[in-house]
């Protein structure tokens, strides 16, 4: 970590992807009784899934991401 043998003459530096899991929209949503039973999958693509379940307990929604990281630089 101190002294890197890395050759980055022949890497481009660029700007990261557009990141589509920022929220866009704020509005109340009501609860849905079926979204307390059991978290519900609402996005699965390359190397993610994103599921959600609504709390019945305190009301508040929980959100579990599954990321992978794949790295070519090494």
């Amino acid at each position: 970590m101190k002294n890197p043998k890395c050759d980055q003459s022949e890497k481009k530096m660029d700007l990261p992807p557009v990141n589509t899991l920022i929220a866009t929209e704020f509005d109340l949503k009501e609860r849905v009784a079926d979204n307390c039973k059991e978290p519900l999958l609402l996005k699965s693509g390359d190397g993610f899934d994103l599921w959600h379940q609504q709390d019945a307990k305190f009301d508040k929604p929980k959100e579990v991401v599954t990321l992978l990281l794949f790295s070519n630089d090494c």
